[in-house]
């Protein structure tokens, strides 16, 4: 498995990736772990996706029912108003030559008139996994997690904790 997810990843992931990996992993089944919710909360969680299953200029749109359910005061109002105004429109995914799940939207292009210039500003960066909703086959618009690279990737709750104990064993020896 560690050997499938390097060649996914075109390079070799440490140790803390592939145990994060395996965390999420066992998240997604329903195996949830005291030490996996305090890593997350601790914030030691790295956000990795897969650039050649999300490439850029997918279509995808807002994942407005999970960014209306974040507390109003953490963000600036014109992100407010700007997420209000695309709700229903579909964009296409830009990464800016970025490997993380932090993304952009092609058709974001804001100005802001700037000593009586029009200057482009910086674009929304969106969380693939939490902040989007991705056409599939069918055309539909669904989360990412609902869109797998392929069979081999999904293994059962007990597979992964097995590999994760052979994997501390490799590890503390």
């Amino acid at each position: 498995m560690l050997q499938t997810l390097n060649r996914k990843a075109k390079r070799s992931l440490t140790k803390d990736e592939f145990e994060q990996f395996l965390m999420v992993q066992r998240l997604r089944h329903g195996d949830v772990r005291d030490e996996d919710i305090r890593k997350m909360a601790s914030g030691g969680v790295a956000h990795y996706d897969n650039p050649d299953k999300f490439p850029n200029g997918i279509e995808v749109k807002l994942n407005y029912a999970e960014i209306s359910q974040r507390k109003r005061e953490d963000f600036r109002e014109e992100y407010w108003q700007w997420v209000e105004e695309h709700k229903d429109d579909v964009f296409h995914l830009d990464r800016e030559e970025n490997a993380s799940s932090l993304v952009c939207l092609v058709e974001d292009e804001r100005y802001r008139e700037v000593d009586g210039e029009k200057v482009r500003i910086p674009r929304w960066k969106f969380d693939l996994f939490a902040d989007l909703l991705v056409k599939n086959e069918e055309g539909e618009f669904v989360s990412p997690w609902d869109i797998p690279d392929s069979t081999e990737d999904f293994v059962s709750a007990e597979e992964l904790t097995k590999q994760l104990e052979d994997s501390e064993e490799k590890f503390s020896e």
